[in-house]
């Protein structure tokens, strides 16, 4: 709570005091924010600079800046806008905790140390200030790993719905920015980890992480596919 309670002093305090077209490759995010706000059509990548960008977050930020935009003036909005990054590396810090109680359950001098260092990363600090899609995308990926891990640590179940849930927000993150990509291999190998783990036969097993896997996939695909499917055509 101490760690929450920075960051909202932080956001405060700086709502007014950073520029609003103050940020990495701010103005290209804004064009793409204003883009969706004014024709509420998913841009195609050759139409600008950031245009590239999968959008999720730009459909959120877009109709955040539509609503407010008849009600201040336009630097006013933009920083408006801004406060979906802010939240999100505010959710950054809660899910940081909670993944550390799972890895560290009976250790809460590990929890503590744990919370601060993810908790005050520069870089989400940084980021989680200005307009862009990487705040969100790392809300997304973080909740899939905190949702492995408490699978790992026994709070739950490989089940069906559960791999349906990492798919999706698998498929979240990947409407959000291509790089969650990265997230896949690592969560393969937890998935052949998982099945492995009860002691089951060979063939058992390999059946059990390839049904996991083959959900987690299909699933991510239904909610992200048509993006990519898109770009292809």
């Amino acid at each position: 709570w101490s760690v929450m309670a920075g960051w909202l002093i932080m956001g405060i305090v700086n709502f007014w005091n950073i520029p609003p077209h103050m940020g990495m490759d701010v103005e290209g995010h804004l064009q793409y924010i204003q883009s969706v706000a004014e024709s509420w059509r998913i841009p195609l990548a050759n139409e600008g600079w950031q245009m590239f960008q999968p959008p999720l977050y730009y459909l959120i930020a877009g109709s955040t800046y539509r609503l407010f935009l008849g009600m201040c003036d336009a630097e006013t909005v933009v920083r408006i806008v801004k406060l979906a990054s802010l939240l999100c590396g505010m959710a950054q810090v809660e899910i940081v905790y909670r993944t550390i109680r799972c890895a560290f359950p009976k250790r809460p001098a590990l929890q503590i140390a744990g919370t601060l260092f993810g908790g005050l990363l520069p870089m989400n600090l940084y980021m989680s200030q200005s307009l862009g899609n990487e705040p969100l995308a790392g809300v997304m990926t973080a909740l899939i790993i905190m949702i492995a891990c408490r699978i790992f640590a026994g709070s739950m179940e490989t089940s069906r719905e559960t791999t349906a849930l990492i798919g999706f927000i698998l498929g979240l993150a990947l409407l959000t920015k291509v790089t969650a990509i990265l997230v896949i291999p690592p969560l393969l190998v937890f998935l052949a980890r998982e099945a492995a783990g009860h002691g089951d036969a060979f063939w058992k097993s390999l059946r059990k992480f390839l049904r996991h896997a083959v959900v987690v996939i299909v699933v991510a695909l239904i909610v992200s596919g048509w993006y990519y499917l898109r770009n292809r055509m």
